[in-house]
Protein backbone atom coordinates (compact mmCIF):
# COMPACT_ATOMS: atom_id res chain seq x y z
CA UNK A 1 0.00 0.00 0.00
CA UNK A 2 1.56 3.75 -0.75
CA UNK A 3 0.40 7.04 0.28
CA UNK A 4 -0.81 8.18 3.02
CA UNK A 5 -3.28 10.36 5.26
CA UNK A 6 -1.71 13.54 3.93
CA UNK A 7 -0.92 12.04 0.69
CA UNK A 8 2.86 11.39 0.51
CA UNK A 9 4.46 8.55 1.13
CA UNK A 10 3.29 6.11 3.88
CA UNK A 11 6.05 3.99 5.24
CA UNK A 12 4.14 1.73 7.40
CA UNK A 13 3.33 -0.36 4.54
CA UNK A 14 6.25 0.34 2.10
CA UNK A 15 7.69 -3.36 1.93
CA UNK A 16 6.99 -6.66 2.83
CA UNK A 17 3.83 -8.59 1.91
CA UNK A 18 2.19 -5.54 0.82
CA UNK A 19 4.48 -3.95 -1.69
CA UNK A 20 4.14 -8.31 -3.01
CA UNK A 21 0.52 -8.32 -3.58
CA UNK A 22 1.26 -4.46 -4.76
CA UNK A 23 -1.67 -2.69 -2.35
CA UNK A 24 -2.09 0.59 -2.55
CA UNK A 25 -3.16 2.94 0.40
CA UNK A 26 -6.44 5.10 -1.02
CA UNK A 27 -6.85 7.10 2.15
CA UNK A 28 -5.88 6.75 5.73
CA UNK A 29 -6.97 8.13 9.29
CA UNK A 30 -8.18 7.40 12.60
CA UNK A 31 -11.80 5.80 11.97
CA UNK A 32 -11.75 4.35 8.19
CA UNK A 33 -8.72 3.16 5.93
CA UNK A 34 -9.42 2.62 2.18
CA UNK A 35 -6.66 0.38 0.44
CA UNK A 36 -6.74 -1.63 -3.19
CA UNK A 37 -5.21 -4.67 -4.79
CA UNK A 38 -5.02 -5.66 -8.12
CA UNK A 39 -5.64 -8.97 -9.35
CA UNK A 40 -2.64 -10.86 -10.99
CA UNK A 41 -1.41 -14.75 -11.94
CA UNK A 42 1.13 -15.14 -9.05
CA UNK A 43 -1.99 -14.63 -6.44
CA UNK A 44 -4.49 -16.74 -7.46
CA UNK A 45 -6.06 -20.38 -6.94
CA UNK A 46 -6.24 -23.42 -9.36
CA UNK A 47 -9.48 -21.96 -10.58
CA UNK A 48 -8.39 -18.63 -11.44
CA UNK A 49 -9.44 -16.40 -8.70
CA UNK A 50 -7.48 -14.58 -5.95
CA UNK A 51 -6.68 -16.94 -3.18
CA UNK A 52 -8.37 -16.49 0.13
CA UNK A 53 -5.00 -15.74 1.79
CA UNK A 54 -3.79 -12.36 -0.49
CA UNK A 55 -7.48 -11.31 0.70
CA UNK A 56 -6.43 -11.89 3.97
CA UNK A 57 -3.76 -9.98 3.81
CA UNK A 58 -5.53 -6.88 2.13
CA UNK A 59 -7.70 -6.96 5.13
CA UNK A 60 -5.02 -7.34 7.32
CA UNK A 61 -3.19 -4.18 6.33
CA UNK A 62 -5.80 -1.84 6.04
CA UNK A 63 -6.82 -2.12 9.44
CA UNK A 64 -3.21 -2.37 10.69
CA UNK A 65 -2.70 0.65 9.11
CA UNK A 66 -5.73 2.47 10.96
CA UNK A 67 -4.55 0.58 14.09
CA UNK A 68 -0.74 2.42 13.41
CA UNK A 69 -2.64 5.44 12.95
CA UNK A 70 -4.30 5.60 15.86
CA UNK A 71 -1.37 4.15 18.12
CA UNK A 72 1.09 6.56 17.08
CA UNK A 73 4.24 7.12 16.65
CA UNK A 74 6.92 4.91 17.38
CA UNK A 75 4.71 2.08 18.93
CA UNK A 76 4.38 -1.26 17.71
CA UNK A 77 1.05 -2.11 16.74
CA UNK A 78 0.58 -6.42 16.54
CA UNK A 79 -2.91 -7.99 15.37
CA UNK A 80 -4.31 -10.28 18.10
CA UNK A 81 -7.18 -11.37 15.92
CA UNK A 82 -8.79 -11.83 12.67
CA UNK A 83 -12.12 -13.45 11.44
CA UNK A 84 -13.18 -13.12 7.41
CA UNK A 85 -16.38 -14.69 5.91
CA UNK A 86 -15.45 -14.59 2.18
CA UNK A 87 -18.46 -14.53 -0.26
CA UNK A 88 -17.81 -14.03 -3.83
CA UNK A 89 -14.21 -13.59 -5.58
CA UNK A 90 -12.88 -12.34 -8.39
CA UNK A 91 -10.74 -13.21 -12.03
CA UNK A 92 -9.74 -10.36 -13.24
CA UNK A 93 -9.34 -6.36 -11.90
CA UNK A 94 -8.69 -5.45 -8.49
CA UNK A 95 -9.96 -5.44 -4.87
CA UNK A 96 -11.02 -2.08 -2.96
CA UNK A 97 -10.80 -2.66 0.48
CA UNK A 98 -12.57 -0.50 3.26
CA UNK A 99 -11.86 -0.32 6.90
CA UNK A 100 -13.92 1.18 9.77
CA UNK A 101 -13.10 1.66 13.47
CA UNK A 102 -15.32 -0.30 15.41
CA UNK A 103 -13.86 0.07 18.89
CA UNK A 104 -10.89 2.36 20.43
CA UNK A 105 -9.30 1.06 23.71
CA UNK A 106 -6.42 2.21 25.89
CA UNK A 107 -4.31 -0.49 24.10
CA UNK A 108 -6.72 -2.17 21.84
CA UNK A 109 -8.75 -1.29 18.71
CA UNK A 110 -10.81 -2.92 16.54
CA UNK A 111 -11.96 -2.83 12.85
CA UNK A 112 -14.55 -3.66 10.41
CA UNK A 113 -12.86 -4.59 6.85
CA UNK A 114 -15.07 -4.66 3.97
CA UNK A 115 -13.75 -6.07 0.44
CA UNK A 116 -15.36 -4.94 -2.60
CA UNK A 117 -14.74 -5.88 -6.35
CA UNK A 118 -13.68 -3.07 -8.15
CA UNK A 119 -15.52 -1.20 -11.12
CA UNK A 120 -18.57 -1.15 -12.34
CA UNK A 121 -19.92 -4.36 -10.78
CA UNK A 122 -18.90 -3.71 -7.39
CA UNK A 123 -19.43 -6.59 -4.90
CA UNK A 124 -18.96 -7.83 -1.37
CA UNK A 125 -16.28 -10.08 -1.44
CA UNK A 126 -15.73 -10.97 2.02
CA UNK A 127 -15.89 -9.72 5.07
CA UNK A 128 -13.38 -8.97 8.26
CA UNK A 129 -13.25 -8.14 11.95
CA UNK A 130 -9.63 -7.33 13.32
CA UNK A 131 -8.07 -7.00 16.34
CA UNK A 132 -5.30 -4.62 17.35
CA UNK A 133 -3.19 -4.65 20.14
CA UNK A 134 -0.35 -1.74 20.86
CA UNK A 135 2.29 -2.33 22.40
CA UNK A 136 4.77 -0.04 24.53
CA UNK A 137 8.15 0.21 21.88
CA UNK A 138 9.53 0.03 18.56
CA UNK A 139 11.81 -2.76 18.85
Amino acid sequence: MRGSPAGAGFPLVAAGLARLLRMKLLSAGKTRVRGRMPWSRRIVQRNGVIHGGALAALADSTGGVGAVILAGPGRRVLTAEMKMNYFSNIAAGWVDSDARLLHRGQASSVWEIRLYSGGRNRRLLALAVASYVTASEEP
